[in-house]
């Protein structure tokens, strides 16, 4: 993680150099265990065996006997200890599985809750519908609110928040109670109109297909057609974000950079983000345009990053 003073600054610099913000499912942590079965301990075995010698006239000697053969005391215990030390690993297991659980529920009732209590009549501007956020009421439970986010079909229909870091959010939800579902957030160097060049919104991407899950679907054929936009309400305006590229990243990836030396310098940020997009778009971006990030994990690699970029479009002041 990051704080904001970890944070290197070069205006002259296309890129800010910052380490990602590690926004991976907080329950993907469990651990696997396998049972262990000790059986037959006590083998016994007999044993027959014939011996030719030069006993008395010269004739055969044989000789027959049973052994048994006891595994070590030591080796007893060794094997016990694995066995009650795999029991307790799959107890243990099982808790944080259903302590797992147990926050997804709680993260989803809440939010399912605050779309119930702080939702209006649906609208439709621009032939897109939307239900339109009471910032009112959401800024009585948290003043932090900047946003709300819905991408239509789909799991993701979130307040947004702006906290004073990186990290806050990460573990807590809307209503500010710890759990590790967190929140949609706003990037903490952003401002909180989006009128930056290039706003970062950060989520985790959860197992249960909460947050920002449905965002590397994006990397799926077909998906972009089936969800052309994001709906991003503000308390001034409603906007539309069309994804038209994205990043395979890791930890270490610079894509969320706030600040350019001028035009040319965001201009040149988004084509390199082009260069190396699965997702391909017509869309133009000019050096006029403001663009969204939106940024959460991926699996298939270690400390995987994967952000989607869209074009941030004005659709109506709130005013109008």
């Amino acid at each position: 993680m990051r704080n904001d003073d970890d944070l290197k600054r070069n205006p002259e610099a296309d890129l800010m150099e910052t380490e990602m913000i590690e926004i991976r499912d907080p329950e993907d942590t469990l651990s696997e265990t396998t049972a262990i079965t000790i059986s037959d301990i006590d083998a016994e075995s007999e044993e027959t065996g014939t011996r030719t010698g030069s006993g008395t006239g010269g004739q055969p000697h044989k000789k027959t006997g049973k052994h048994k053969r006891r595994m070590k005391p030591w080796v007893r215990v060794v094997l016990y200890v694995i066995l009650i030390g795999s029991l307790i690993g799959a107890v243990y297991s099982g808790i944080q599985l259903y302590l797992g659980n147990k926050t997804y529920r709680e993260g989803m009732d809440t939010y399912s809750k605050l779309v119930q209590e702080t939702g209006k009549d649906p609208e439709t501007a621009d032939d897109m519908e939307y239900v339109p956020a009471d910032f009112e009421a959401l800024a009585k439970i948290n003043p932090d609110v900047v946003a709300w986010i819905t991408l239509p079909g789909t799991e993701i229909d979130y307040p947004v928040v702006q906290g004073t870091d990186n990290e806050y959010y990460l573990e807590h939800l809307f209503t500010k109670e710890t759990n590790h579902t967190g929140c949609v957030f706003l990037d903490a160097n952003n401002k909180n109109d989006f009128s930056d060049h290039n706003s970062i919104l950060y989520a985790h991407h959860m197992r249960n297909g909460s947050m920002f899950s449905a965002v590397e679907d994006f990397r799926q054929k077909g998906f972009l057609e089936e969800h052309p936009y994001f709906v991003l309400q503000t308390k001034e305006a409603v906007y539309k974000i069309e994804p038209f590229a994205d990043i395979l990243g890791d930890a270490y990836s610079t894509y969320n950079q706030t600040e350019f030396a001028d035009d040319q310098a965001f201009l040149r940020f988004i084509e390199d983000i082009r260069k190396n997009s699965t997702l391909k778009s017509d869309a133009v971006i000019t050096a006029e345009d403001r663009v969204v990030i939106l940024s959460t994990c991926r699996y298939d690699v270690a400390e995987g990053r994967y952000g989607l970029v869209g074009k941030l479009t004005l659709v109506k002041r709130t005013s109008d």
